[in-house]
């Protein structure tokens, strides 16, 4: 436990004892070498006692009673940690001295009463409450377990009282206390956490009868809201161009397709010809140019030839009358339309038409 130094003035009582002390120290022990050397450093702390070297003297005291346990030294230690500012030391001392020494004439007694009166006047006391089993200690210096019998002396001044439960939890006061005052440091066991009752909710209430809503006057019908006409128009200079190219394209096929069809008739018939004649299978291929066959074989191939051609032709102006077929019919779904009024002129657009006896689109063109 820290300590303060504290100076005060030589009791005259104080070398007496001491005197008388050494007398009996001396003749009590035994003359070996561990009594020797105890009898050196008694016999030094006094010399440094009588000198008012009082932190010496205690070196020496401490000295000679680790050597040899004696209440003559117990009691000069004791004086000796009191004058050097020793106070907790010096009250322990005195404390154990009384204790311990059976054989004290009276005025030893008194002495040693009065050093300890002393000493606690100049200490203040802590008395410590808490749970059974706690561990108490003051300033990093383990006191005891509680509950601890009597309260703890300590120097004047500010102090740190902790209590460590079983449990393993720690609480810590601040504890400041006067010389010759006392100050308490109290730890209670922290209780669990209190649980809250369950209450049940209350019973539900059966739901109040809804009144019948009152009775409202009929409102008038408001008119039909006319939807405003769709004016959009869309351009169909596209589409006719989409239409004309794909009849184009269509015609063309079925011409080409017709002289396809001639010209086939006419390699059938100068095959026939060839084959009647006796030429037989590939007469017009492995004959010289010089055989009677040479023109029919060229008839043949000219009208293959244009068999071919004109099968071509058919086929692709029938792709050009789908794709333009496609592409008119594409444009009037979904092409850009124009409103009423964003109609330029110049523009021509389809627009539909009912009659009394008939119905049908409409040519529209602006200008």
């Amino acid at each position: 436990m820290k300590t303060r130094s504290v100076a005060v003035a030589l009791l005259l009582a104080v070398a007496p004892a001491a005197v008388s002390s050494s007398t009996a120290f001396a003749q009590s022990a035994a003359d070996d070498a561990t009594t020797q050397a105890a009898r050196a450093r008694f016999q030094e702390g006094v010399a440094f006692y009588d000198k008012g070297q009082y932190e010496s003297a205690r070196a020496a005291f401490l000295q000679a009673y680790a050597l040899r346990k004696h209440p003559a030294v117990l009691l000069n230690l004791a004086q000796s940690s009191l004058r050097s500012g020793h106070t907790v030391e010096a009250a322990n001392f005195f404390t154990q001295y009384l204790h311990d020494s059976t054989s004290l004439t009276p005025a030893q007694r008194a002495d040693a009463e009065k050093g300890l009166a002393e000493a606690k006047s100049k200490l203040g006391r802590i008395e410590v409450t808490a749970p059974a089993g706690a561990e108490i200690t003051i300033d990093s210096e383990k006191i005891g377990v509680a509950p601890l019998p009597d309260p703890v002396e300590v120097e004047p001044g500010a102090h740190k009282v902790s209590a460590r439960n079983p449990d393993g939890t720690t609480d810590v006061k601040p504890v400041t206390v006067a010389a010759g005052q006392q100050a308490g440091a109290r730890f209670t066991a922290q209780a669990p956490l209190p649980v809250a009752p369950v209450t049940p909710p209350p019973p539900e209430k059966p739901p109040e009868p809804t009144p019948p809503p009152p009775e409202e006057e009929p409102k008038p019908i408001p008119p039909p809201v006319e939807k405003p006409h769709d004016s959009s128009h869309v351009s169909i200079v596209p589409a006719l161009v989409g239409f004309s190219v794909g009849a184009a394209g269509f015609i063309a096929a079925i011409v080409l397709g017709t002289s396809k069809s001639s010209a086939q008739s006419s390699a059938n018939q100068v095959s026939q010809e060839i084959l009647a004649a006796g030429g037989g299978q590939g007469t017009c291929y492995n004959t010289p140019s010089t055989s009677r066959f040479y023109n029919a074989c060229s008839t043949l191939a000219d009208n293959n030839n244009k068999v071919n051609a004109d099968a071509t032709g058919a086929n692709v102006g029938v792709a050009i009358g789908i794709a333009g077929a496609v592409f008119g019919a594409g444009w009037l779904l979904f092409a850009p339309r124009s409103h009423e009024g964003d109609t330029k002129k110049g523009s021509t657009s389809f627009t539909p038409f009912v009659g009394p006896r008939s119905g049908g689109l409409g040519l529209r063109t602006s200008f």
